[in-house]
């Protein structure tokens, strides 16, 4: 009786086993955004972006075949706190940093990404992060410039929180912000978007520069991850991620 239910234990765990290993694919992964231009972001209802684009090209060479339909969007706080916490998930774009480097697993890069500090022309200039002190400040909640002011949390910087791209610019523009840390080619896409005066504003200080990468949920396999990293390789092999930048980034 006792060695039936060790055998049977046994099976159950290699049963539960099977099943955990076949549902970690990427056929089965779900693939989460934001809305950023030019990375990811929708047009008339449908997914596009550089992102977006190289996510599907490096999918079907590998012969997965999703589409647009099977991104979905969140703002950015909740999509990076999903990945971050449920199996089966990736996230995208995503700026692979420091602090961030064991929370995820990584495929990539897609392309550079630049962290800037933009003000309102003819205001007070940012020559370095020293420069922050004293000032109300926007980032987008949980992203890289959010991340970036926590580790300056003892200097006197007020910080005002943002969940996309056109409030962020929006907020900046009409004073509730004296600057903003975020990506630059994003800002400025967003000022556009939000039909506001990009001759208003500039890039005051370029912080740092970091790669954008599709990051999975760190319990994702091994073999998963590497699978895109195989398709990612091989578009920017054949050409093909370099005429997708060159399309949105004109």
């Amino acid at each position: 009786m006792k060695q039936t239910l060790i055998l049977f234990l046994a099976a159950l765990l290699a049963l539960v086993l099977f099943n955990t290993a076949s549902a970690q694919s990427l056929e089965n992964t779900v693939f989460l955004t934001e809305d950023l231009r030019p990375f990811n972001f929708k047009a008339d209802g449908q997914a596009q972006g550089v992102a977006v684009d190289a996510l599907l090209a490096a999918l079907k060479v590998v012969g997965v075949n999703k589409s647009t339909s099977d991104i979905t969007f969140y703002p950015w706080s909740r999509a990076y706190y999903l990945a971050k916490d449920r199996a089966n998930t990736c996230l995208f774009s995503t700026c692979r940093l420091p602090q961030r480097e064991s929370l995820f697993k990584w495929a990539g890069p897609i392309m550079e990404f630049s962290m800037v500090v933009i003000t309102r022309k003819g205001g007070r200039p940012v020559r370095s992060l020293d420069d922050l002190k004293h000032r109300t400040v926007g980032v987008l909640r949980d992203g890289a410039g959010h991340q970036m002011l926590q580790t300056l949390e003892k200097q006197p910087i007020t910080v005002e929180l943002s969940t996309n791209a056109v409030n962020l610019m929006k907020r900046l523009a009409y004073g509730r912000t004296t600057a903003v840390l975020t990506g630059e080619q994003g800002a400025y896409l967003a000022i556009e978007q939000a039909k506001l005066n990009r001759g208003d504003f500039e890039t005051d200080l370029v912080v740092s520069k970091s790669q954008i990468y599709y990051a999975f949920n760190p319990a994702t396999q091994d073999a998963v991850v590497q699978r895109l990293q195989r398709g990612i390789d091989a578009i920017r092999a054949d050409g093909t991620l370099e005429r997708i930048i060159r399309r949105y980034l004109k």
